[in-house]
């Protein structure tokens, strides 16, 4: 039931698209049809909303992934934006190439408190890999924590600590607050080839 929620949640935060409909064949457990480039678009968007921060969501993570487990990570990559930047497959082997607009580390301080770490870049890239096992593809490496959005970091990460405390005063939640104006987290396709 709570994977359906978050299937509706996420329909409803992305809109209607194309990969929302395989998004819900994942929730459901029946195996992905998505080629590579379809499937690592649907899980940026997902761990944008918060996919990798909660071990409730390890079955629907599995859905997208071959990882061995669900690390309890102690910091989340704060992101902007992600462009998909290139892929190629060779046979059951497949790679997308990634560019992540990066805020910085977010981890929570001795009480609780948001702490957000500038990094010295506002980019990170990153490549996944895809393997094609019994016709499905799934993404096998790398396993290397959440990157969520802003939104997800201050509605869902923080709620419980803001709604107890003065976050005003956190640098942390005014750093998110600043670059939340900019607008929500964007998902920039591959160039179309003429």
């Amino acid at each position: 039931m709570r994977i359906i929620a978050i299937c509706l949640l996420a329909v409803l935060a992305f809109g209607r698209s194309p990969q929302a409909a395989t998004l819900g064949e994942i929730a459901r457990g029946e195996p992905p049809s998505a080629e590579p480039v379809a499937l690592v678009s649907l899980f940026i968007e997902a761990d944008a909303d918060g996919l990798q921060t909660s071990g409730e969501h390890w079955p629907l993570v599995q859905r997208f992934a071959i990882w061995q487990d669900a690390p309890g990570w102690d910091t989340v990559t704060v992101v902007t934006s992600a462009r998909l930047l290139g892929s190629r497959i060779e046979g059951d082997v497949a790679r997308v190439r990634v560019r992540y607009g990066v805020l910085g580390i977010m981890y929570e301080g001795e009480h609780g408190n948001p702490n957000l770490e500038a990094l010295p870049a506002t980019t990170q890239e990153i490549e996944y890999t895809l393997e094609r096992q019994g016709g499905a593809w799934k993404i096998v490496a790398p396993q290397d924590g959440p990157r969520i959005s802003v939104r997800h970091a201050l509605e869902v990460r923080y709620a419980k600590y803001c709604g107890a405390h003065d976050c005003e005063r956190e640098p942390a939640i005014r750093a998110l607050r600043h670059e939340g104006q900019s607008g929500p987290f964007r998902l920039e396709p591959l160039p179309a080839h003429p």
